[in-house]
């Protein structure tokens, strides 16, 4: 009878801590980081008033020296970079898809990597300063979005996608 008392709570004290173990890895995955970064993203699309926004593109030719990276300061004064520039009512309208991300979209990367790339993407208020920095394509499969260090996501690439319409930027 002390055999099956004592067999029966092993068996509930494994499951106990089955559950408890589960149930943590589930709200490990809700990172303050990210969800900061998903609230900065989603407000994008959230903006009104266009009045004093800018938002500037810098890409290195994809076809010259395609392995060669770029800090920001050296990106944005290079001779071959190419510059875009979108202000006020331009911008109107191309914010929308921010409003679609959701944190399943934005997965951190683990490893820090040296903040390099070929695109470097900017969207500023003259009220708040910079809304959204971007730094796309540093050669570690990796994205900066404001800071944040993500693996690359196509809902973000769809995001921009709209800012980057003009014909004279690549």
């Amino acid at each position: 009878m002390k055999y099956r008392k004592r067999k029966l709570w092993l068996l509930i004290i494994t499951i106990l801590i089955t559950f408890i173990t589960l149930n943590a890895c589930q709200t490990q995955d809700s990172n303050p980081v990210k969800q900061e970064l998903l609230r900065e993203l989603t407000s994008l699309a959230e903006i009104e008033n266009f009045d004093g926004l800018t938002f500037t593109a810098y890409g290195f030719c994809p076809w010259i020296d395609p392995y060669q990276r770029f800090t920001v300061e050296s990106l944005k004064s290079h001779h071959l970079t190419a510059q875009m520039t979108l202000e006020d009512c331009e911008i109107e309208g191309k914010l929308d898809l921010f409003g679609e991300i959701k944190e399943s979209d934005i997965q951190l990367s683990q490893i820090e990597h040296p903040q390099q790339a070929r695109y470097y993407m900017v969207l500023e208020s003259a009220e708040d300063g910079i809304l959204l920095e971007l730094l796309l394509f540093g050669g570690y499969s990796t994205y900066y979005v404001n800071g944040v260090e993500i693996k690359p996501s196509d809902k973000i690439l769809e995001a921009i996608k709209p800012l980057l319409s003009r014909k004279d930027f690549f």
